[in-house]
């Protein structure tokens, strides 16, 4: 019995409470968006500035009313050709002259009274005119960049292990709370510094509120809905992307738009006190080893999906037989690691593949937006053109990849990004303005696709870890030859035959077949119908605290192997005690 084809069904499978749940579980994504893409307004460099005119740079002769304000501009700021007034620099006159032509003596020295910046975006000052981060202190905006998107890095790291950890929800209600808690403190930033730290510490706790919400929302579905469940996720991400340039304009200063990005993180704290709209996973519990909580789980799971489960389905024999098989009843809860996912070949290429494909998604897009701005300057034209094509790639996966299937998809948009990104990397100064446009908004298009898909492509066929443990342990016991595990593998195997294979009356001959076949087989390989007491794989159970009471074993059989073992520890103990008495003459003579 496993949970996703016997389990799974019987609470109710993706009835009502599991959708209730995942339309819960949607906007934390539309949260987690906001705060991400608003960084594109903190950082939005304006396209004309200029030093603010220095009065002090001017001789003393000079009179204001004498001239108009582009006069003045003129006669005070260099002018750049091809892109206007100069960023970084002022005229400075000589002091006694009277001569305010082109044709006086003077020099270029850098901004001394600051700079004037236009609205950006909507916003009358963000993070770089704020703190004048422009000229020699522009360094410090990619720096931020950087920085953000490390967070996010890290956590993904690190709050998804904890996810593996301390359970879906745990993990979530902790995200949540810490980056609610850095979005205030951002709006309370007084330098670059303490405004990059913050920025990097909430990116990290919103990776961690995006993926605990995203693996708990595909765990609570069947097969058939994850996909569109996923992408619906998407286009709650893209709803915050829409929304997000109007919040600017509305909120014109840019400690005003943090603190209402922040204000849905503050409403999902809600989430601690209604346990019901965001509970723990049911498999996450399962693969763990919590058996009352597992039964908990399903009984609420159950009873809200209105299924009536009865007393007799809850017994460990019937509900837990992987878990029974692997740990035995008295089990204590087991955690996994990611990393032991390098035991399966299988799986760890696939990851790597994966993760690979995701990496170029994800990076590839920024390559693409820059051709969007060297078509056209206007922040909203390349903004909402990449927001329109991450609408259009979710709406397209959710029309091709259940037709198609999920690889045929990955690789199709896998080669169009490339050969969109290829095209224009080789051919870009003897196409078209237009052409340029079209392969960047195609390569737009797909490198979107391809990550998403990625993401979502490797929750399916690259198993987490926490959920098939066993399930692993189990697949690589009865594929090696020998294996490391000797106390695991005789319990196993009993488990195996007892659980799965043992026949039922709605057998069919094929399958009533099969199992007589695996049966002999098992038999043949391990000799289970005449195990030695004093097989190395029945003491190694023996001594193992999770098989020690040796269930699989007829009384009579457990006597002789307990006798075996007291056997062996009595010639242990006294070859031990032979061997100090030979040491103890070699050490007096010396």
């Amino acid at each position: 019995m496993d949970y996703e084809n016997k389990i799974f069904p019987h609470t109710g499978g993706y009835g009502r409470y599991n959708r209730i749940v995942v339309v819960f579980s949607w906007f934390p994504n539309f949260a987690a968006m906001l705060n991400l893409f608003s960084d594109v307004f903190y950082t939005l460099i304006p396209d004309s500035y200029h030093c603010r005119p220095d009065p002090k740079l001017l001789p003393s002769t000079f009179l204001l009313s004498n001239f108009s304000t582009q006069g003045y501009l003129n006669l005070t700021i260099p002018w750049v050709n091809g892109s206007g007034f100069s960023h970084c620099q002022l005229y400075k006159y000589p002091s006694n002259t009277s001569d305010f032509s082109e044709n006086v003596p003077r020099e270029k020295v850098s901004c001394t009274q600051g700079w004037e910046y236009p609205p950006v975006a909507g916003l009358q000052s963000n993070f770089v005119t704020e703190w004048n981060l422009v000229c020699g202190d522009y360094w410090k905006v990619p720096v931020q960049h950087i920085s953000f998107m490390t967070g996010w890095i890290l956590g993904y790291i690190f709050l998804g292990t904890l996810c593996d950890w301390l359970g879906r929800r745990r993990a979530f209600l902790l995200s949540i709370s810490l980056s609610s808690l850095f979005g205030v403190a951002v709006c309370l930033s007084s330098s670059p510094v303490v405004f990059l730290l913050l920025r990097l510490s909430q990116g990290a706790t919103l990776a961690g509120v995006l993926v605990s919400s995203y693996i708990a929302r595909l765990e609570l579905c069947d097969p058939p809905h994850r996909l569109m469940v996923a992408m619906i996720s998407g286009f709650f991400g893209v709803l915050a992307e829409l929304l997000l340039p109007g919040v600017a304009v509305l909120c014109r200063d840019w400690p005003v738009l943090q603190a209402v990005a922040t204000l849905p993180l503050l409403l999902l704290l809600s989430y601690w006190c209604c346990a019901s709209v965001f509970p723990e996973s049911p498999r996450w519990l399962l693969a763990t080893a919590q058996i009352p909580q597992v039964k908990k789980s399903l009984q609420e799971f159950s009873t809200r999906n209105g299924i009536c489960l009865q007393d007799e389905i809850y017994s460990g024999e019937n509900l837990l037989p992987e878990i029974d098989s692997v740990y035995g009843e008295d089990c204590q809860p087991i955690y996994h690691s990611v990393l032991e996912l390098r035991r399966t070949r299988v799986i760890w290429k696939n990851c790597l593949i994966l993760s690979f494909t995701l990496f170029i998604g994800t990076g590839i897009q920024y390559c693409f937006t820059r051709n969007l701005h060297s078509y056209s300057t206007n922040f909203y034209f390349s903004y909402f053109l990449r927001v329109t094509t991450g609408a259009v790639g979710c709406i397209f996966i959710c029309l091709s990849v259940n037709h198609f299937g999920r690889r045929g998809i990955l690789l199709l948009s896998a080669i169009i990004t490339g050969l969109s990104s290829l095209l224009l990397l080789a051919l870009t100064q003897y196409l078209r303005g237009s052409l340029v446009l079209l392969l960047s908004v195609v390569g737009l298009l797909f490198s979107q696709g391809l990550a998403m898909l990625s993401a979502f492509f490797a929750s399916e066929v690259m198993p987490t870890v926490i959920r098939v443990g066993p399930l692993i342990t189990l697949t690589e016991l009865l594929s090696q030859e020998e294996n490391l595990s000797l106390s695991a593998t005789v319990p196993m195997l009993f488990n195996l035959k007892k659980r799965h294979l043992s026949p039922e009356e709605d057998d069919s001959p094929a399958i009533a077949e099969m199992k007589e076949t695996l049966i002999a087989e098992i038999d043949s390989r391990w000799q289970l119908t005449d195990l030695d007491p004093s097989s190395l794989y029945l003491l190694s159970s023996a001594l193992d605290h999770r098989f020690k009471q040796l269930r699989f074993l007829n009384n009579e059989k457990k006597d002789l192997v307990y006798i075996v073992v007291v056997r062996l520890a009595e010639h242990l103990h006294q070859r031990h005690s032979v061997r100090e008495g030979e040491m103890v003459p070699t050490d007096t003579r010396a």
